[in-house]
């Protein structure tokens, strides 16, 4: 599967989408398909929330299914940004939202990478099948 979008929020649900349809294509376990929805769903509100990308500039999303793994690789022209260095997660406030997407998208991932290839930042999120999945 392969999508490029707009890094925009109204493209939030084609990314949903075409991540569902992906799941079912390859008859994922429910929990595999939560995990890896949940990774690339937090990568792509973090790009839009916090990078400097215009209309104009795209963010794209492959996914592939190798044998009972789930391999995520996001694409983005923005500044150099590495998730896989982010120490901390912050809470600015109990009440409002935000602040852990990328804790959350640490603690789902069985492997997170980060490269920059020229201009662009490609984050690959690897998320296995366990015996939890099949149940």
């Amino acid at each position: 599967m392969r999508i490029t979008l707009s890094p925009m929020l109204g493209d939030f649900q084609r990314l949903a989408d075409a991540l569902a349809a992906f799941a079912r294509q390859q008859s994922l376990p429910e929990r595999q398909h939560y995990r890896m929805r949940l990774a690339a769903e937090e990568l792509f509100a973090n790009l839009v929330e916090h990078a400097d990308l215009s209309a104009g500039d795209r963010i794209t999303v492959q996914a592939c299914d190798l044998s009972g793994l789930v391999r995520l690789v996001v694409t983005d022209t923005a500044a150099p940004f590495d998730p896989t260095r982010c120490d901390t997660c912050p809470r600015t406030s109990p009440v409002e939202p935000g602040g852990v997407g990328l804790c959350v998208l640490r603690s789902i991932s069985d492997r997170l990478d980060y490269r920059r290839v020229d201009d662009t930042n490609e984050t690959t999120v690897v998320i296995m099948r366990t015996e939890r999945d099949d149940d």
